[in-house]
């Protein structure tokens, strides 16, 4: 009984410590990027894509099926992403950027930001003329 009792709680100990582990480095973070034309005025209905550092060293920005997560513009040209399930990293921190494209595939905007845990940032991505 003693040796199950000291299974049980190594078990325990041992999940408990996973747990706190995969809490400890998630966290919710809100980016709203706001799409503009080169003159200024917001696009609505336009798809943004999120990359990743490590997406963007790997595969670059030019290939839409590497994101990370996509979101459409509101009437007012924002577009939200919701964090809470990407990984800070060691410094509670991660780099992102956010790409747009032309109707043959080519970029014709983008912008990057760097989010701590639980920040909220509003950015603008200006596209460039069509």
């Amino acid at each position: 009984m003693k040796k199950f009792s000291r299974i049980l709680f190594a078990m325990v100990v041992a999940t408990s410590a996973i747990l706190m582990t995969g809490c400890a480095t998630k966290e919710q973070a809100t980016v709203h990027v706001k799409v503009t034309t080169a003159l200024g005025a917001a696009v609505s209905g336009e798809t943004v894509y999120q990359f990743d550092q490590t997406t963007k060293d790997v595969h670059g920005l030019t290939t839409k099926m590497f994101a990370e997560a996509t979101a459409v513009t509101d009437s007012e040209g924002v577009a939200e992403f919701s964090l809470k399930s990407l990984d800070f990293g060691v410094d509670d921190r991660v780099t992102l950027y956010y790409v747009t494209y032309d109707n043959k595939g080519s970029i014709n905007g983008q912008t990057a930001v760097t989010v701590k845990k639980g920040e909220s940032k509003d950015l603008t991505l200006t596209q460039s003329a069509l």
